[in-house]
């Protein structure tokens, strides 16, 4: 699983926009990788200093050759002190690699009775609950991560994904009506041949886009746990 250059645009985009402002721990629901190589990556990332990018990020030259770099550097380099992951397995990668906490954990059964855990200002599911088979129980762990007042980062396929379910615009909106949670962002993304854009979550909008000529449509949400 990993990050690409669409929602690692989106996040920065968070980040600039004041987001995870005061927010210091974060957990990736999948042992996630930057999916992205060096220079896409050196462009995205413009504001940190040259320096500490090359530091940090210089197992993007080889990409996509393993090992990758880690979302724990990432969130790192946008602020999060605790940086934390969670996965069925451990991908294996070298010593530089930042992980506060790694949580061996099977989704599709509750969470406390396979692990002790913390709770998070930010819990992401950029790609991971789609797999585990029993989704209501990815969707409540992650909840249970989540502090209160805190965040959950989200960005799911509706088109072209590789998961156990295909989800739609309903089940998150659903989700955020009955768990009382605020919508703070919300978007569609377009891979378009490694072209990456956005656009507001509009179904007249959406009945444009020829499926033909796109690799994969996702929904990506930020909902605050109130």
């Amino acid at each position: 699983m990993g990050l690409g250059l669409k929602v690692i645009h989106l996040a920065v985009e968070l980040y600039k926009n004041g987001h995870f402002k005061d927010f210091d721990s974060v957990i990736d629901m999948g042992d996630q990788d930057l999916y992205v190589g060096f220079k896409e990556l050196s462009d995205e990332l413009s504001f940190i200093d040259k320096g500490t990018f090359e530091e940090k990020f210089k197992n993007t030259k080889n990409f996509p050759e393993r090992p990758r770099v880690s979302s724990s550097i990432l969130w790192n380099i946008l602020g999060f002190k605790k940086c934390s992951r969670l996965d069925i397995e451990k991908i294996e990668r070298d010593k530089n690699d930042i992980c506060s906490e790694f949580l061996k954990v099977d989704l599709n059964f509750p969470i406390e009775k396979q692990t002790k855990f913390d709770k998070y200002d930010l819990v992401t599911d950029l790609g991971n609950n789609e797999h585990p088979f029993n989704v209501v129980e990815s969707y409540t762990t992650m909840h249970k991560l989540c502090n209160k007042s805190g965040l959950m980062l989200i960005h799911q396929n509706i088109f072209g994904g590789n998961g156990f379910y295909n989800f739609d615009i309903s089940f998150f909106e659903s989700m955020a009506a009955a768990n009382n949670y605020s919508i703070l962002y919300s978007c569609y993304t377009i891979d378009k041949k490694n072209e990456y854009f956005s656009f507001p979550l509009s179904d007249d909008l959406l009945s444009t886009i020829n499926l033909n000529k796109v690799r994969d449509i996702g929904v990506f949400y930020l909902f605050k746990k109130n």
